[in-house]
């Protein structure tokens, strides 16, 4: 089963004002809706996809209303299906129709005015967000800053409606797969990066800033530390901000000292750890008992056995349904 205190299927189907107002409050921030019309005509369908770290929400509202909004506090990323919407956050401002996504400025608050609508809504953990943003461009997390924005250009567009497609339809389908912190961890982190390479931030703009800080200079001290860390928690959900401080220097820093003393990243190294931690749970494993390859490498954060099988016969020169059978 899953862990329901993690992962949450929900649905609601209401035609009271009041209840849809209170859902999107507890879902997302405080609203003031103003309805236009017959208020008998009101109905508000809502399918939900709800982890630790994120939500997927599929919402249909079949009035034209508008509303004051609170800051969200969480990244919030709105794709329209059909109908309209208009967002305005400070100076700016965004129209929606039916393909376009919009991304609201999670620390702000706005005003939002819409047509009977259909669309799909993703929240992200902001500090998460931040976390990533900073490992990815060396800024510290509290200065990875998004606003009201759009996607950068169609191709964004289309990798971000992907990446959440992917999540959805690929990787949270699988009980099994869902039920390790790993796997939820590596989904967010997906649609985390795929948030700050689609739209307008401060990490993209540090990355792309030619007069931006050197990486820090590590030594192999500094790599020994780090390779520790990573060894003692592999099993945990750990992100490169923590093995950077345990290592005691910053996330460029660390890239680059990884990259100097070893040629690679350190969270290619940590696959790695986590590569040979099932490697011998396969091996200590008894199919007879109702172990699985699935379950295994979804314990240690692998929510593809398929890509993980073509790795584990690269490093180990068989399948892993063979060693498991062993």
């Amino acid at each position: 089963m899953l862990d329901v205190a993690s992962v949450r299927r929900t649905e609601l189907d209401t035609t009271d004002p009041d209840m849809a107002r209170q859902w999107i409050a507890d879902a997302y921030t405080e609203v003031a809706p103003r309805l236009s019309g017959d208020l008998a005509d009101f109905r508000m369908r809502v399918t939900s996809l709800v982890t630790d770290r994120f939500r997927i929400d599929d919402l249909v509202h079949t009035m034209r209303g508008e509303t004051d909004t609170a800051p969200y506090q969480s990244l919030v990323v709105h794709r329209v299906r059909s109908g309209c919407s208009r967002t305005a956050m400070g100076s700016r401002s965004t129209t929606c129709r039916a393909g376009d996504i919009s991304l609201m400025d999670p620390c702000r608050a706005g005003t939002s005015a819409w047509d009977p609508i259909d669309l799909e809504s993703v929240a992200l953990d902001l500090r998460g967000v931040q976390v990533v943003g900073a490992e990815l461009s060396g800024l510290p997390a509290d200065r990875v800053r998004f606003g009201l924005c759009e996607p950068l250009d169609g191709a964004l567009r289309s990798y971000w409606a992907r990446t959440v497609d992917h999540v959805r339809y690929h990787v949270l389908v699988d009980e099994q797969v869902v039920a390790s912190p790993l796997v939820r961890a590596e989904a967010f982190r997906q649609l985390a990066t795929a948030a700050l390479a689609a739209f307008p931030n401060s990490a993209l703009d540090a990355l792309h800033d030619p007069l931006g800080p050197p990486p820090g200079n590590g030594d192999p001290a500094t790599v020994r530390r780090a390779i520790e860390f990573m060894d003692a928690n592999a099993h945990r959900e750990i992100d490169i901000t923590q093995i950077a401080a345990a290592a005691r220097i910053g996330p460029r820093g660390l890239q680059h000292a990884f990259r100097r003393h070893r040629g690679q990243s350190p969270l290619e190294y940590l696959r790695m750890v986590r590569m040979d931690a099932a490697h011998r749970d396969l091996q200590d494993a008894d199919p007879t008992r109702g172990d699985t390859v699935g379950a295994i490498v979804a314990k240690w954060g692998f929510a593809n056995p398929g890509r993980f099988a073509v790795d584990y016969r690269r490093v180990h020169g068989r399948s892993p349904s063979d060693t498991l059978r062993r």
